[in-house]
C-alpha cells in the first residue's frame, strides 16, 4: 500500500486533483522502466507485482505519457511533472538508440529475462531485448506526439539534441519508404 501523493498538493487541491496525484504516483512507481518506459505489469492474486514487460504499445503509450505529463507541467508549473516528462522522452531517445539502425524507433525493449524474444541490445542496453522490425504507425504517431508536444518545455540540452538527431533520422526513413518504417533484416 503507498501513501496518497495528496500531501504534495496545495491546500484546497479538490477530489480530482488528490486522485490525478495517486494515479500519477502509481504510474511512477509501478509502470516507469530505468529507462523511462511505459510497460506492461502482471500482478500475483495478492496484488503483488511479479512482472514488468514491454508490450506492444510501450512507444505509442510512452509518447502519450511524455505528451501528459507536458500538459500537467504546462498547468501547474511542478518540477515533478518536467522530471518525468524528460525521463518519458528520454525513453521514447532509448527507443530509436536500442537498435542501432538509423531512423528505426523500436516498439519496445524488456528484460532478455523476462522476454527471451527479440534482438539483444548492446552496450547500455546489454541484457535487454529489443522488438525487431515491427514498429507499426501507429507506435511511431505516438512517438511523434510525445515529442512534438513537449519539445518547448524540454529543459535538458542533451535531450534536446539527442530528439532532434532522432526526429531526422527516423523523418529520413519515413520519407524514404512512403511512410513505412523500414529497416535491415536482423537475421543473421
Amino acid at each position: 500500500s503507498t501513501t496518497s501523493a495528496a500531501s504534495t498538493l496545495p491546500s484546497g487541491a479538490g477530489p480530482l486533483a488528490v486522485r490525478a496525484a495517486d494515479f500519477d504516483q502509481a504510474v511512477a512507481q509501478d509502470f516507469l522502466s530505468p529507462f523511462g518506459l511505459l510497460l506492461d505489469i502482471e500482478r500475483d492474486a495478492s496484488g503483488a507485482i511479479v512482472r514488468r514487460s514491454s508490450g506492444p504499445s510501450t512507444c505509442l503509450w510512452t509518447g502519450v505519457y511524455a505528451a501528459a505529463q507536458a500538459q500537467r507541467y504546462r498547468e501547474t508549473s511542478d518540477p515533478a511533472a518536467l522530471t518525468a516528462l524528460e525521463r518519458a522522452l528520454w525513453g521514447l531517445h532509448h527507443l530509436y538508440a536500442i537498435n542501432g539502425v538509423p531512423g528505426l524507433i523500436s516498439r519496445g525493449f524488456t528484460d532478455a529475462a523476462f522476454r527471451p524474444q527479440g534482438e539483444p541490445g548492446a552496450g547500455i542496453y546489454a541484457g535487454q531485448n529489443f522488438d525487431r522490425n515491427n514498429t507499426s504507425r501507429d507506435q511511431y504517431t505516438g512517438w511523434f506526439f510525445g515529442v512534438a508536444f513537449a519539445w518547448d518545455l524540454i529543459q535538458d540540452s542533451a535531450l534536446r539534441q539527442a530528439l532532434e538527431d532522432d526526429v531526422r533520422g527516423v523523418c529520413e526513413n519515413l520519407m524514404r519508404n512512403d511512410l513505412a518504417l523500414k529497416a535491415p533484416s536482423f537475421e543473421a
